[in-house]
């Protein structure tokens, strides 16, 4: 599915803009979340963003914001199992 879809965006078209150019479905999607930020669309903003910088990281935490516990139990097949 994934290389059908990318199949499908890597067409060219005319750009609505300007029908004598021609652009790949990738760029005009591009485009168009663009021209969303830049209307003040807060989602398209943050997608930007994502792609552009990255996603910030998030903290790791436990139970109440607590370290994260990490717990490792062994099992073999000798006379040790518990």
């Amino acid at each position: 599915m994934r290389d059908a879809i990318e199949a499908e965006l890597r067409q060219e078209v005319p750009d609505p803009d300007d029908p004598k150019v021609k652009a790949t479905k990738f760029r005009l999607l591009a485009k168009a979340l663009v021209k969303a930020g830049l209307g003040g669309d807060i989602r398209a903003i943050s997608e930007i963003n994502d792609r552009v910088d990255g996603k910030v990281p998030q903290a790791l935490t436990g139970i109440d914001d607590g370290p994260v516990q990490v717990v490792v139990r062994r099992f073999s097949d000798g006379e040790d199992k518990p």
